[in-house]
């Protein structure tokens, strides 16, 4: 049976000599910090307590206690409680004890102890320590360690809490998190913290942000939209409902516009313990989002793991945790995906606690998510077209046009979202093919037919808005004929650039370069035959193409198989020293020229397109990827592979 913490106080009191009171005063000082959930400043006075009195179960309950919240010397933690437990102490050193566990991830002992709990726990304290959810924790923690998200981490900073968004805030430029202020939004209460939403720079009226918000009707914290009312104000909140919200809280929000995914830290569905960072798609044709997806172990630990930023295409992210830090620190993660978010086998008899600290691979990943966001918003963020003003590709007029500029801004929102799904589904499908995993296959199933509903409605979407800007563009003069028509190059340029030795003035690239024996007639598309290696790539110190000598557009592609390398997709055409002497660039236009996608290299090996990849992202092109064509028509990188195996 419990005792009420005032009878501690006087028992307390009558048991300790007056002058080990005076010696050690104020003892109340332990529970005090103690009570106002200040463990770490508990502990070391209960430690001191203990050496006096090393049979005192009381002692013995605190200082376990305190390790056990303060995340220190857990395998200690849990002597000093199964010494408590066997006494007259609290019920919930059960509690604690199953908590210690979890931390150490022994699952099924973890459950045995929450379920004694659960049995002699004194209600008030099972619904204080969430109990039951714990129960459920402890189960889900058995299944989701049986796989494992393949992940490599490249950096990893510890940081107070009270830096968490600031440091975000450092990397992210395509918006930031905002403190959430009393007067622009009143319905939203703190719960002993700010509320932080994501806002994008640039955001258009009536869209909406994510943010968590709780009410006095409801103690949890949920997840709601707001929208952006025409004077700036915020309106109400709108909930997210029980696909995402669940009985417990739900907090750190981040919505990735390019695969239409709300990425959310949970307490509820199937955590294994504390915050456990969760994936929802959202579908605009039935207005509903998917069933939330742990992303896993090891993202996912039983200790607090949050505020999940990915890259635009999903192969590499930030995240926060908590578990390798004591008292308000955190570390903040930056990692990258071999794959899309695939899942291998945990190796047998392996310590998950140490596994899941990571190895961290020395290379400066940081900075290259830096560099990524700010790409992504270029030729992600709905400001795209807000930038183009100036540009040749459109009647000056239309420029400042502001319904003209939102209804192409749109558009491109819409089609490099579409892209970009119908990408990662494309993989999938031949991934799921090659798998013998069925439960693997299933995930694949699953996710496709979202991915494929998803990309389908974002181009629906963006041929509407491109259509209207088509209006738009008839009620003016034609669009500059340079923007829209093929430009021809000077060939003896590039040429002359590829046999040139730039050693001691250019930027050397570390590859050899190798054309094919028609390079005379066309320098920049070398014709492919059996024993041809295809290989066209190198940095310049300054670029070979001018205003004059413009990039190439929508010139047809060599027989066989080729690789290169997109670059990005812009609304306008872009100037060549944006390239940064990388040679040769071509480009293609797409929707009657309101799109540009412009290419790197030119390649019949993907070893030798990866390591250009390599190289150009070392240029700050942080979101290029590997694109691959046979005969003309562009193929999944899966099936080039293979046409490239079979020779």
């Amino acid at each position: 049976m419990k005792l009420p913490i005032c009878c501690f106080y006087f028992i307390f009191a009558l048991t300790v000599p007056v002058s080990i009171l005076a010696q050690y005063t104020p003892q109340e000082e332990a529970l005090t910090l103690f009570e106002d959930n200040q463990y770490s400043g508990a502990l070391p006075i209960f430690k001191r307590l203990t050496s006096l009195f090393p049979k005192d179960p009381r002692y013995q309950y605190y200082v376990g206690v305190c390790m056990v919240q303060s995340n220190t010397e857990l395998k200690k933690a849990l002597d000093y409680l199964s010494f408590a437990a066997e006494k007259t102490v609290p019920r919930d050193v059960y509690f604690f004890i199953g908590k210690a566990l979890l931390y150490q991830y022994k699952f099924n002992e973890a459950l045995d102890a929450f379920l004694k709990f659960q049995q002699f726990g004194e209600r008030s304290e099972k619904e204080r320590w969430q109990c039951d959810n714990h129960i459920a924790m402890a189960r889900n923690g058995q299944r989701l360690i049986e796989k494992e998200c393949n992940v490599n981490v490249y950096k990893a900073d510890t940081i107070s809490r009270k830096e968490l968004f600031s440091y975000y805030n450092r990397f992210l430029v395509s918006g930031k998190f905002r403190e959430i202020a009393d007067r622009s939004f009143p319905f939203a209460e703190s719960k002993d913290r700010s509320t932080w939403r994501f806002v994008p720079s640039m955001l258009n009226k009536n869209e909406v942000v994510y943010e968590s918000s709780s009410t006095p009707a409801r103690k949890n914290r949920d997840l709601v939209t707001v929208r952006k009312n025409s004077d700036d104000s915020w309106s109400r909140p709108e909930n997210l409902g029980s696909v995402i919200n669940s009985s417990f809280d739900e907090d750190y929000a981040y919505f990735n516009a390019s695969e239409s995914a709300l990425y959310f830290a949970s307490k509820g569905h199937n955590s294994m313990g504390g915050y456990d960072v969760f994936k929802s798609i959202y579908n605009p044709n039935s207005k509903s989002w998917s069933a939330a997806i742990n992303l896993g172990y090891p993202i996912n630990t039983p200790y607090d793991d949050f505020l999940f930023v990915p890259s635009d295409d999903q192969t590499q992210a930030m995240f926060t945790s908590n578990r390798a830090t004591h008292g308000d620190k955190l570390v903040t993660y930056t990692v990258s995906f071999e794959r899309d978010y695939t899942y291998g086998d945990i190796p047998m008899k392996v310590d998950l606690n140490n596994r899941s600290n990571f190895r961290i691979i020395p290379k400066p990943l940081g900075e290259n998510f830096k560099k990524e966001t700010k790409h992504e918003q270029v030729y992600t963020s709905a400001g795209i077209a807000k930038k183009s003003t100036g540009s040749n590709a459109y009647p000056a007029v239309l420029l400042q046009q502001k319904d003209y500029n939102d209804q192409l801004n749109k558009a491109l929102q819409f089609q490099l979202q579409s892209d970009s799904l119908s990408r990662v589904a494309e993989d999938l499908r031949q991934k799921s093919l090659t798998s013998k995993n069925e439960w693997e296959k299933d995930r694949c199933r699953k996710e496709i037919l979202l991915l494929d509903q998803r990309s389908k409605a974002m181009q629906l979407k963006a041929d509407e808005f491109y259509e209207r800007a088509r209006k738009y563009e008839l009620q003016y003069a034609e669009r500059n004929e340079n923007s829209v028509q093929t430009t021809k190059i000077s060939e003896d340029k590039v040429r002359k650039a590829f046999r040139k030795n730039d050693s001691g003035k250019s930027k050397q690239s570390e590859f050899k370069n190798v054309s094919s024996k028609n390079s005379e007639n066309k320098p920049n598309i070398p014709t492919k035959s059996k024993s041809t290696l295809v290989y066209e790539f190198k940095v310049m110190a300054k670029s070979p193409y001018t205003s004059v000598d413009q990039i190439p557009l929508n010139q047809p592609l060599p027989a066989g198989l080729i690789y290169k390398i997109q670059m990005g997709a812009f609304s306008k055409i872009i100037e060549p020293d944006r390239f940064k002497g990388i040679i040769p660039i071509s480009g293609v236009t797409l929707q009657k020229g309101a799109v540009t996608k412009y290419y790197a290299g030119l390649f019949n090996r993907f070893a030798d397109a990866e390591k250009a990849l390599n190289r150009i992202k070392e240029f700050g092109f942080a979101d290029s990827y590997i694109v691959t064509f046979y005969d003309g028509k562009s193929i999944p990188i899966n099936r080039a592979r293979e046409i490239e195996n079979d020779k």
